[in-house]
C-alpha cells in the first residue's frame, strides 16, 4: 500500500509541477519588454506620421491589444494575424511603446510596427512588406 501512495504521489507531484512551468513560462514570456531609443526611428516618424489616437497604455500586454486595433482597421485582417507574437519595447525616457509583428520561421514578408505614446498618441504607423 505504501508504494502505491508513494508512486501516486509522486505522480501528482510532477503533473503539478509541469502545470506550474508551463504557466509560469507563459507569464514570462508576455511580460517581456525590450528597451529602444526613439531617435532610432526618426525615419518612420518622418514618413509614416499619425494622426490616430487610442487610450492611454500603461502595461506591454495593453500596447499589443491597441497596436493590433489598429493595425486590423488600416491594413488586413488576415494579414495581421499571421504576425503574432507580437514584440513589445519600451523607451522610458521618451514614454513611447513600439510594438511589431513576427514572422513564422521560413516566412517572406514584412511585419506591422507602430510607435504610442504612453498618453495613447500614436505617432508613426507602417507596414513592412
Amino acid at each position: 500500500m505504501n508504494k502505491k501512495l508513494l508512486f501516486i504521489a509522486i505522480l501528482i507531484i510532477i503533473i503539478g509541477g509541469g502545470f506550474t512551468q508551463v504557466f509560469l513560462l507563459k507569464d514570462k514570456t508576455n511580460n517581456v519588454v525590450g528597451e529602444f531609443t526613439l531617435s532610432d526611428y526618426q525615419y518612420f516618424l518622418d514618413n509614416y506620421p499619425s494622426d490616430k489616437s487610442v487610450k492611454e497604455i500603461d502595461n506591454a500586454d495593453e500596447a499589443k491589444i491597441q497596436a493590433e486595433k489598429l493595425w486590423i482597421e488600416i491594413f488586413e485582417k488576415k494579414e495581421i494575424k499571421w504576425e503574432k507574437p507580437y514584440n513589445v519595447s519600451y523607451d522610458p525616457s521618451n514614454k513611447v511603446w513600439l510594438v511589431y509583428g513576427s514572422l513564422p520561421k521560413n516566412y517572406l514578408g514584412g511585419v506591422a510596427y507602430i510607435l504610442i505614446q504612453q498618453n495613447g498618441k500614436v505617432l508613426a504607423i507602417w507596414h513592412e512588406k
